[in-house]
């Protein structure tokens, strides 16, 4: 009789799954089977990101990919996934959040999943406050109230409540006070929480002695010279974070870390221990790729971080692609004459293959660079280079083309013009990103001032400036908006033959306008090939989004053009492309492919005597285009 009525319940309660379509709830009665989660979907979300939500889940969407990471269901954890979301909820200000239902549907071998959230009233903070905070300058502490995350009218958020102690400790340890402790604490207030940051500062410090450890191939000099304090300064936090970005910029050091030693606690100066691991300063790199401008290209390349010590660097490198070639020989002398300055030196004999012209440069460069801080650095360069270029042979067959070929300087038998070039170049870098290779956060600008010829002996003469500015913002996380701006001009002291053909400006290409191919679009000759201008401004603005396992997507429009004027830019002759990207992390750098479209065209381009008439290009390259 049990055994008949178990048999009964059993048929009785498939009944509702028939009934389903085969939709049946998910049971740990079952718990041999493999259920993939095909969607996870919620409603009530209108508050908080829900794609930060979804990542402190453990229940998560198989991705639609055919090389996807099936993601299967776990009943368990589901169960401790809908307890995080409530946490999730309080940790951003919503302390009444509730899931109000939540169902998972059986479908063959797969589950999808339904929850419903309530997510409450916010409890609001209604004012936030400083204690014991006299110790710092007004401007100071007005500075800091501006920083902090917390904000009045906005729901409570822990992870802001945290950040803003935080700040409040390294505004405090900024001013010479390392041993600060700022407790966090709320009140009842009309409409909310009143939030009070109360401090315990402690005795004004000032840097002590400084030990070294860990080094054996490197002097305690070189360390020295790069900490950004000193013995007997006034105590900032601040210095020891410049001070581990500097150590890092040696190369010596595999890992550096610096900390508070013991102290004597009467005593005002604190003792900082650097400990150090060093690595080979001796590098050999041998690497190779493939990108849309330089197609295949190889390279073999040594570094000496350290060369006869004091922290010198020397390096060459070989180089061959079907863009560029040569080799190079550079050497750099850190502290020259002060602490602040670097001397480099630099040899080449390097040739460039344009879609438009032939260039060889042969010559050298000095430079005397001075850091203005950790973010900022000015330089100025002398160049002596023996230079010769050749335009394109299709442009040295067309006799339509000799009177221009001889303003712009080249002889229109050959197509060749040769000379020295002599020239000065002032730079200005402001560097403000959080990471170099791919920033999310954070601007960069540079402004090139270059003067050729004058007092400086030399075939040509002339003065060039080109202005760089980008911009990253990250709206919310795993997606960052970079746009760029790029303008600039070389104006010849007399005709156009001052100018080297090779500095004339040209833009398009895996890194410029991406729907066109590198150095196609500038002012065109009678026949339509690109012969440069005086005259460019570009700009780009992407959309980059990490999806997930490294796999991430791009969208992005480009603009520019290149005028014959000089000192001009007409923005209502912008060339415009526009199209989708997909990005991916590999080991050795970020993988590039983007699908550019020409939403207007260059009428008579001509490429290797071929009229160009399609308007999708492919550009493949390593590292974002900017």
């Amino acid at each position: 009789m049990r055994a008949a009525a178990g048999a009964l319940t059993f048929v009785v309660g498939l009944l509702p799954s028939i009934a389903a379509h085969r939709q049946e709830p998910v049971s740990a009665a079952a718990p041999s089977r493999r259920l993939e989660v095909r969607s996870l979907r919620f409603e009530g979300i209108e508050s908080i990101d829900e794609s930060a939500l979804r990542t402190t889940l453990g229940t998560r969407e198989s991705p639609w990919l055919p090389w996807r990471d099936v993601h299967y269901f776990n009943q368990e954890q589901f169960e401790r996934d809908l307890m995080r979301i409530v946490s999730f909820y309080a940790d951003r200000g919503y302390p009444e959040a509730k899931i109000v239902s939540h169902d998972v549907g059986v479908e063959r071998d797969a589950v999808d999943i339904r929850v419903v959230v309530d997510e409450g009233r916010p409890l609001r903070v209604a004012a936030v406050e400083l204690e014991n905070f006299d110790v710092l300058p007004d401007r100071s502490r007005d500075a800091l109230v501006s920083a902090l995350p917390l904000e009045p009218g906005e729901p409570l958020d822990r992870g802001e409540a945290a950040r803003s102690r935080q700040l409040a400790v390294e505004a405090l340890g900024d001013h010479g006070y390392p041993f600060a402790e700022v407790s966090a604490d709320r009140r009842e207030a009309p409409g909310g929480v009143r939030v009070v940051l109360r401090a315990n500062p402690g005795q004004q410090s000032f840097f002590g002695p400084i030990h070294i450890s860990g080094n054996s191939g490197v002097d305690d000099e070189i360390v020295r010279r790069a900490l950004a304090y000193r013995p007997g300064e006034l105590f900032r936090a601040t210095r020891i974070r410049q001070s581990l970005r500097q150590l890092s910029a040696l190369e010596l050091f595999r890992d550096a870390d610096i900390g508070l030693a013991p102290a004597d606690a009467s005593s005002v100066d604190v003792p900082t221990r650097v400990t150090v691991v060093e690595r080979n300063p001796n590098r050999f790199e041998v690497s190779g790729g493939f990108g849309s401008d330089e197609t295949v290209h190889g390279e073999v390349a040594w570094r000496h971080v350290n060369f006869f010590g004091d922290g010198r660097k020397a390096g060459a490198r070989a180089r061959m692609s079907w863009l560029d070639s040569g080799v190079e020989a550079t050497f750099l002398q850190p502290y020259f004459l002060s602490p602040r300055l670097s001397l480099g030196v630099r040899g080449q004999a390097w040739v460039v293959d344009e879609p438009a012209f032939r260039a060889v440069t042969r010559g050298g460069q000095a430079t005397l660079a001075r850091s203005l801080g950790p973010d900022a650095t000015v330089s100025a360069t002398l160049s002596q280079q023996f230079q010769r270029s050749r335009i394109a042979d299709e442009a040295v067959a067309d006799s339509a083309l000799r009177e221009e070929l001889i303003a712009l300087g080249l002889d229109p038998t050959t197509g060749e013009q040769a000379g020295r070039l002599s020239a000065l170049t002032l730079e200005g870098v402001l560097l403000r990103v959080d990471e170099p290779l791919s920033p999310a956060r954070g601007y960069a600008a540079t402004l090139r001032l270059e003067q050729a010829g004058g007092w400086l002996p030399g075939t040509y003469r002339y003065f060039s400036v080109i202005g760089d500015l980008r911009a990253y913002f990250t709206p919310r996380e795993r997606v960052t908006v970079a746009v760029r701006a790029r303008h600039g001009s070389i104006d010849p002291c007399g005709p156009d033959s001052d100018i080297p053909f090779f500095k004339r400006f040209f833009v398009g290409g895996a890194t410029s306008l991406r729907g066109w191919g590198r150095s196609q679009v500038a002012p065109l000759s009678s026949t339509g090939l690109p012969i440069g201008g005086h005259s460019m401004f570009e700009t780009s603005a992407e959309l980059r989004i990490t999806a997930w396992n490294g796999l991430g997507v791009a969208a992005f429009v480009d603009a520019g053009n290149v005028w014959r004027d000089r000192w001009t830019a007409r923005l209502g002759d912008l060339l415009y492309d526009a199209g989708p990207g997909v990005r991916y992390a590999a080991p050795f750098g970020l993988v590039r492919i983007d699908f550019a479209y020409q939403l207007n065209r260059v009428e008579g381009l001509r490429i290797d005597g071929e009229r160009q008439t399609g308007r999708w290009r492919v550009q493949l390259g390593i590292g974002h285009a900017f």
